[in-house]
């Protein structure tokens, strides 16, 4: 098949095949399909389009419209705060609205440390690196609210050089 027929034929195969691949991406190849085999007496096995979803695939999880906290103090609950999440675009903006509501509703001023947990159910501090997403998402938040006598360790206290330097106790 050389010369002009070669060329010819190869021209209208690749033609066809852009159009099969154009008809299947649009879904197009489907209506087709059961068309041709309908007039056949064939029923046709249904073409999962590739917009629909494919059996197994893991849906996205919407964002929450709130955050719900539990607030522990020496390991006893002291309630649980709810904090809208609109406005809020980063996990120390997070923390800043903890804060203002848990001195508002339980009239807790001493500092906290937040934990949330995370896909693995694993109990993981809130540090520089956690998301808003993985707060949003998690399954359970829990604010910490540090004791009198342990915040003042968590602050600075006995502190101490190597060599002999001054060593603060209490």
């Amino acid at each position: 098949m050389g010369g002009p027929a070669g060329i010819v034929s190869g021209g209208v195969l690749l033609v066809f095949g852009m159009a099969l691949y154009y008809a299947r991406q649009r879904g197009l190849l489907g209506v087709l399909q059961r068309l041709v085999l309908r007039r056949r007496g064939v029923h046709a096995v249904p073409v999962v389009a590739p917009t629909e979803a494919r059996a197994g695939a893991v849906k996205p999880r919407a964002r929450p419209k709130e955050g719900r906290v539990r607030v522990l103090r020496g390991g006893q609950a002291l309630g649980e705060v709810r904090l809208p999440l609109r406005g809020v675009s980063s996990p120390a903006e997070f923390g800043e609205a903890l804060a203002s509501a848990l001195e508002a509703e339980l009239g807790v001023t001493l500092p906290f440390k937040l934990y949330y947990t995370d896909e693995e159910g694993d109990t993981v501090q809130v540090n520089a690196h956690t998301e808003l997403r993985e707060l949003a998402l998690s399954t359970s938040v829990t604010a910490k609210v540090m004791e009198a006598a342990a915040d003042r360790a968590a602050i600075g206290g006995k502190r101490g050089k190597r060599g002999g330097g001054r060593f603060v106790s209490r």
